[in-house]
């Protein structure tokens, strides 16, 4: 009997601390040619938290081979690198319709080379030559057009110039 009590109690307590969160995706582009796209959550204290993943678009040509087999084509076709980063942001809801958001961002940079070969689909494959860790930060910041809707510019260390939105669903 008591174990259902503090059951039913914790409940209760859980549903009204939990009345005014909300939960959103956003997408941004960077002038990097990457892509972030990210899950949002507002507390009822205006207090605002993301995590999100970024993707270099890159002009990796085929298949990615972990290593050049002898008889695989040897002719260069050009180089690059492109970067997948995790991000993590904190940030505060300002007189209810500005955000500002801090971030950090982790993850990889890979440096590729690009080789033809036909017997390939897309004519060609790539081989990563170096891997190196990233770590990177930023600040943005956003405007709500109404209570579901923001758009935001910032700048971060690894993607530069970005501007996005985000949707708020609940």
């Amino acid at each position: 009997m008591g174990f259902r009590f503090l059951s039913v109690v914790a409940l209760i307590i859980f549903s009204q601390s939990s009345f005014g969160q909300r939960i959103g995706i956003g997408i941004a582009g960077a002038a990097s040619g990457s892509m972030n796209l990210e899950l949002s959550y507002l507390d009822n204290a205006d207090n605002f938290f993301k995590l999100g993943m970024t993707y270099q678009f890159s002009d990796t040509r085929g298949k990615l081979v972990p290593e050049q087999l002898p008889n695989y084509g040897k002719t260069q076709d050009g180089y690059g690198d492109y970067f997948l980063t995790v991000d993590f942001g904190y940030g505060k809801v300002l007189k209810e319709k500005i955000t500002v958001d801090a971030e950090i961002s982790a993850g990889s940079k890979n440096s590729y080379e690009n080789y033809i070969d036909n017997r390939f689909n897309g004519g060609g494959y790539h081989l990563i030559a170096s891997k190196e860790t990233l770590i990177g930060a930023g600040l943005n910041a956003g405007y709500f057009f109404n209570e579901n809707f923001t758009a935001l510019a910032g700048f971060n260390t690894i993607r530069k110039a970005q501007v996005g939105i985000r949707f708020i669903f609940f």
